[in-house]
């Protein structure tokens, strides 16, 4: 059980929810279109990792007819990407809130989402769901999906995703036997746009270099990262990117302004042009990473959260990116010895290149896509 959480029982949080709603329901079901719903968060304290792969997933089951809902607490930028994809939010979930909510009300929430979207299909991708989330949902939708990282208990799903390289090496061990798990890089939930992107060109000199560390950074490492450059002397042109929770967007301004490598860029909705015509990047080691590595772009990864030091120590370890440790705890002098040792190093970033585009395809949307349709049975899909 993870910290903070209490125990509840289906029935207990079934009858807090007809207390608090002052009625019962009845769970409609729509068995012309699937309807899924995403149930996540993505604001300053999330960052924006777990919305840019729920999209991902989103636009892949849009694609085959389905109806998209989420659930969740949004910043605006979140509601303005999600809203382009062409999902719909449910009004009735508070719109920001900066801690977890409480287990009966989370459930409460659950019910009603199912009354009002009549969804058959449960997406989560959210670590402070209530420790019996997955056993209720499963009374309410007839499938029900997990989006995990680190397998911190066992998982009650009809599947469970985890995309990341080190995820094979996990022990899941589910609720229930027959959950699937769909585990490693061929899951990846990627933009579309990687599938038929162009193979990048691994040059003898670096000069594109972009600089990425989330959706709002806040030990305020990005402008660690520009003072390693500048020491490194590597690259012309500095792509610095700030997520729409970055407090110091200001001094990022400015710093563009006084030295001419810099480009700044604000919350831009997706990094893939920006990582198309970049020879090095400087990430965090989650989302972006897996980007990186999908277009076959060498990265060096600063760890932010201890949800990314495994994706990151493998990914070091099967030699598509460097992993520079805990961005705290890296000397800038450091820094930038190891990103002028791989711009140096042009056979070392193609083999990175390579690996990295080998082992993502793009195509882990559409297969998990086939999963759930699979499960749903051939004949219930329009």
């Amino acid at each position: 059980m993870s910290p903070g959480c209490s125990r509840l029982t289906p029935t207990s949080g079934r009858k807090w929810y007809e207390l608090f709603m002052g009625r019962k329901i009845k769970i409609p079901g729509d068995k012309k279109k699937v309807a899924v719903l995403f149930r996540l968060d993505a604001n300053r304290k999330t960052g924006l990792g777990h919305l840019s792969r729920c999209l991902n997933l989103a636009e892949e089951c849009m694609n085959r007819g389905w109806a998209a809902y989420f659930a969740g607490s949004f910043d605006h930028n979140a509601r303005t990407r999600i809203a382009t994809a062409g999902g719909e939010i449910l009004r009735n979930w508070p719109e920001e809130y900066d801690t977890t909510l409480e287990p009966p009300r989370e459930l409460a929430l659950l019910h009603k989402a199912a009354e009002v979207t009549g969804a058959r299909v449960l997406v989560t991708d959210c670590y402070t769901l209530p420790a019996d989330y997955h056993l209720e949902a499963r009374e309410l939708f007839p499938l029900v999906v997990m989006i995990d990282d680190l397998n911190v208990a066992p998982p009650a799903a009809d599947i469970l995703i985890n995309h990341n390289i080190f995820a094979p090496h996990l022990a899941y061990r589910p609720v229930f036997p027959e959950t699937k798990l769909l585990l490693g890089p061929r899951y990846a939930l990627l933009p579309a746009a990687i599938r038929t992107a162009r193979k990048k060109e691994i040059r003898p000199e670096v000069k594109n270099i972009l600089v990425s560390l989330g959706g709002s950074d806040p030990p305020g490492l990005t402008l660690k990262v520009v003072k390693a450059l500048q020491l490194s002397w590597v690259g012309t042109v500095w792509n610095v990117v700030a997520g729409p929770g970055f407090a110091k967007r200001e001094i990022l301004k400015d710093l563009a302004a006084s030295d001419r490598r810099v480009n700044f860029h604000y919350a831009p909705g997706t990094l893939l042009p920006l990582l198309a015509e970049s020879d090095l990047v400087i990430c965090a080691g989650g989302v972006t990473a897996i980007e990186a590595a999908a277009t076959g772009t060498p990265a060096l990864i600063l760890i932010l959260a201890e949800n990314q030091q495994p994706n990151a120590k493998e990914m070091d370890r099967q030699g598509i990116a460097v992993n520079l440790g805990w961005g705290g705890a890296t000397p800038v002098e450091a820094m930038a010895a190891e990103i002028l040792a791989l711009a140096r190093d042009v056979e070392r970033r193609t083999t990175m290149s390579e690996t990295g585009r080998a082992l993502f395809d793009g195509y882990g949307p559409v297969r998990c896509a086939d999963a759930i349709q699979e499960l749903l049975g051939s004949g219930e899909v329009k």
